[in-house]
């Protein structure tokens, strides 16, 4: 579940843009997971936004937000470079 997100708009795409969206991991905290995102252009890479979001996992029977386990951590450490 998003929980806070903060979006520079930097210049409008319109119908026929490709876009390129870049993800990388920012920090890891207990229960959340927060990521820095980038839109490009593919045509010359100009930027279109630059967003951080910040997210939870939530337990669906409580609605309590619960601690990220050990696999999902993993998971990230595994791919936080991009390059995987």
């Amino acid at each position: 579940t998003v929980v806070n997100i903060n979006i520079n708009y930097i210049s409008s795409a319109t119908a026929g843009d490709i876009l390129v969206i870049k993800t990388d991991l920012v920090k890891t905290g207990t229960k959340s997971i927060t990521v820095s995102q980038k839109i490009f252009r593919k045509n010359g890479m100009d930027p279109v936004i630059d967003a951080v979001v910040t997210f939870v996992l939530v337990d669906t029977k409580s609605g309590k937000s619960v601690p990220l386990n050990e696999r999902i951590l993993k998971y990230l450490d595994h791919n936080a470079d991009g390059s995987k």
